[in-house]
Parts: C-alpha cells; structure tokens; sequence
C-alpha cells in the first residue's frame, strides 16, 4: 500500500489546537484486502535526520478495502500544542517542516466488505485470516505553507525569539573574567530571573513581577569589588563596545526605569526614588509580569553575550 500526503491545515477551535492531514491510500500490485483498524504516530524530521516524536495521531476513516485500482483519503489529526510549536519551530531547516509519519494497520482478505453487524461477525469467526503490517512515509511542506498553518492557529501574530534559561551553565564557563564584579551581578539577577520565569509559568502574575524587581536591582544599586558602582561597570562595558553615550546612558536608564515600575511590589517610590505611602495596592496583571520577566531575561541575555565577546 503507497501513501501520499495531500494536505495539512491548523484548526484552532479545539483545545489543545490541532494539526489536521488528510493523506491518500492506494493499493499496489496484488494488494487485495481489507482495513479494519488504523493507528500510529509523527515525528518531526530534524536537518540532521534525527526524529522527535511528537505523539500519536487520530485517525478518522471507515473500513476501506485495497487494491490496485482503488484509492482511499483518510484524514487525521494530531494534537499541536504550544510545546510542540516550539520545537518545531526550533528544529526546522530553511524554514520547511518535515514530518515521518508511521501507520501501523490490520487487515484482512474477506474481499468485499461486509457491512454492520455483518462485518463484526466476519472479522471474528475468521481471525486467521487478519494480518497485521505497518510502514512509513516522509512529508515535506514548505515554508510558505507552514506558515499559512500557523496563521490559521493564531501563532504566526506572536514574536518568536529565543530566551535563554540557562543562564548559570553559561556563566560557569567563565570563572574568570576581568570584569568578575558584573559577572557576579549577571549571576545573581539569573537566579531571580529564574524564579521569576517560574512564576510566570504558572500564572502567578505577582510573584512574576516581584522577583523581576529583583533583577532590575542587581543592576542599579551598591558597588562592584573595585570600587565602581554597577551603574558605571555596565556603561564602561558598553563603551568597550562602541556605543555611543546617549546608549549608554539610555540602558542604565532603562533599568532604573523598570526598577521603579516594579517596586509597588515593595513600595511605592517617586522620581528621585523616594518612598511615597500609598493606600491602594498596586495590581500587577499577566502583561505586567510578561513584560518585565522577558525585559529582565533578554537584558541579561544581552550583558551575557557583551561580557563573553570579549574572551572569545
């Protein structure tokens, strides 16, 4: 039996969304049974060849018979959720997506089908007769396509970027930098950057924002080893980098800025920095905790990669 693949769409209305295929069955030379069953699995094909499975998929079709002169489209479909986008999004080469798709089915050579009850008679009093076989077949969709499926389950509208998590594997490859006071400081905002990852994770908007304040402290307040304020570290580092002053300034600003939208968690401060009493609590929402947890893990990302440039 040969497979050839026809489509696929993204169906959004389900939860979770969902992959929709539809491939053709047609029989080869002295293919002559029937189908009875269906199942199997997709994996995504990565550029090196390496496949992830990305789980079962279900099938929806009615018993069909095979030969060479017949032809049967079944559809089925697999659930695509917001995991599952990620690594395909992180996997696919050239911007093409290619998937394995494995089918595992019974069969049987009773000729024509037998319908209701009938069939279910003839499948049990001829259990010799069923076989089991399976076999693969590798689909290609371009990019053009795969982005018209994410379209179609709302994804294409979201930014994809990479954030890095591992911050501290990362700083462990540098125990000795000649700017190890800012190195420290990276490495204590990493670790409230992580908590404060977690809690976005499990919709705790508040406790996200809190520990987001964390990270904007370790790099604005008190004095590195040397002497010289963080402040004055992070802006040397940029110059190194050849930015001109208003940049330098404009991210130590940055970071101050972020510092006092995220201390009503602690405390209401003005301007200038100075406590302000406050009545009414401060309410910090999903777009508060987003905002300040991934501003705080890319400025990290950032300081990362400025200080290990100069080692390499």
């Amino acid at each position: 039996m040969f497979a050839t693949f026809l489509r696929v769409a993204g169906h959004r209305n389900s939860v979770p969304p969902r992959l929709d295929f539809r491939i053709r069955l047609q029989g080869l030379k002295n293919d002559d049974f029937t189908v009875f069953m269906l199942s199997g699995f997709v994996s995504l094909l990565t550029p090196d060849m390496t496949e992830i499975d990305l789980g079962h998929f279900h099938p929806r079709f009615e018993t069909f018979i095979v030969n060479p002169t017949t032809s049967t489209s079944f559809d089925f479909y697999l659930d695509f959720d917001e995991n599952k986008r990620r690594v395909v999004e992180k996997w696919r080469a050239n911007g093409d997506v290619s998937f394995r798709i494995w089918l595992g089915y019974h069969y049987y050579r009773l000729g024509k089908t037998p319908k209701g009850s009938e069939r279910v008679k003839s499948i049990a009093s001829n259990g010799d007769l069923m076989k089991t076989a399976e076999g693969s077949t590798t689909i290609m969709i371009e990019q053009s396509r795969w982005n018209k499926v994410l379209d179609q389950l709302g994804y294409r509208k979201k930014l994809l970027f990479e954030l890095p998590v591992d911050f501290e594997e990362i700083l462990s490859q540098i125990p000795k930098h000649p700017q190890k006071g800012l190195v420290r400081r990276v490495e204590v905002a990493s670790k409230s950057f992580k908590k404060a990852l977690n809690e976005l994770r499990i919709g705790k908007w508040r406790n996200a924002v809190v520990e987001s304040r964390k990270v904007y402290e370790a790099f604005r307040k008190g004095k590195l080893e040397n002497g010289k304020s963080v402040k004055d570290a992070i802006q040397e580092m940029m110059l190194e980098h050849g930015l001109p002053k208003q940049n330098r300034d404009n991210i130590t600003n940055i970071i101050d800025n972020l510092w006092k939208y995220t201390s009503p968690t602690h405390h209401i401060i003005d301007d200038e920095g100075n406590t302000i009493k406050e009545d009414e609590p401060t309410v910090f929402g999903r777009e508060d905790a987003y905002l300040t947890v991934t501003t705080g893990g890319l400025l990290i990302k950032m300081l990362i990669e400025k200080l290990t440039s100069k080692l390499s």
